[in-house]
């Protein structure tokens, strides 16, 4: 599933990395919206919006904390070198990056290679924890709860994304709690939105 995804990853970010600024972000956020409609529509290859189940427990807390290490320490080990160098460079000023000799599509590329990479591992990981899943678990909720963590951890570091997961995992479960009894609906929503 990783090579896969890996493969259909670079061939849309070769047309998406093109892009920069806000512009990258909404025609990710639009790509996102396509997807969601193909998996829909595609009724007897996905099942549409109805749930798969029975899929085989390949997967247990180990195998999780495995992979989770194995990322950790490839991502830390891109941020160290000349490419994770170069994402930097071209994240902070594209224009002056560029002026100086730093490529910026291949940086950028391999970043969203490498982060669709493991998105499909810790998607086949879901799976094969939770045996069961739907295509609306992988969408708009997820993706905003992912930037929350990251903004909340701070951009660029590796240590700041591991604890501003770890705090928002923990502030939505405290939320989640005092949600149910105060019948306040949403309200976990809200305090992630103002954070």
């Amino acid at each position: 599933a990783a090579l896969l995804v890996s493969l259909f990853a670079r061939l849309v970010g070769l047309v998406l990395m093109r892009l920069s600024g806000h512009f990258v972000a909404v025609a990710t956020l639009g790509f996102l919206v396509i997807v969601r409609v193909l998996l829909f529509n595609a009724d007897n290859f996905t099942r549409g919006s109805r749930t798969f189940s029975n899929v085989t427990p390949y997967t247990n807390m180990w195998w999780v904390w495995i992979w989770a290490l194995i990322t950790v320490y490839i991502v830390w080990r891109i941020k160290r070198s000349p490419y994770g160098r170069a994402m930097f460079a071209q994240r902070d000023d594209r224009w002056a990056a560029q002026a100086i000799g730093i490529e910026v599509l291949a940086p950028r590329l391999l970043a969203f290679t490498v982060s669709a990479f493991f998105t499909a591992i810790a998607g086949s990981l879901y799976a094969h924890f939770i045996t069961s899943f739907s295509p609306t678990v992988f969408y708009f909720g997820l993706t905003f709860t992912v930037i929350t963590m990251l903004v909340v951890g701070g951009m660029g570091s590796v240590s700041g994304s591991i604890l501003g997961t770890i705090l928002i995992v923990v502030l939505a479960e405290v939320l989640r709690r005092v949600e149910d009894p105060s019948q306040l609906y949403g309200m976990s929503g809200i305090v992630l939105a103002i954070l």
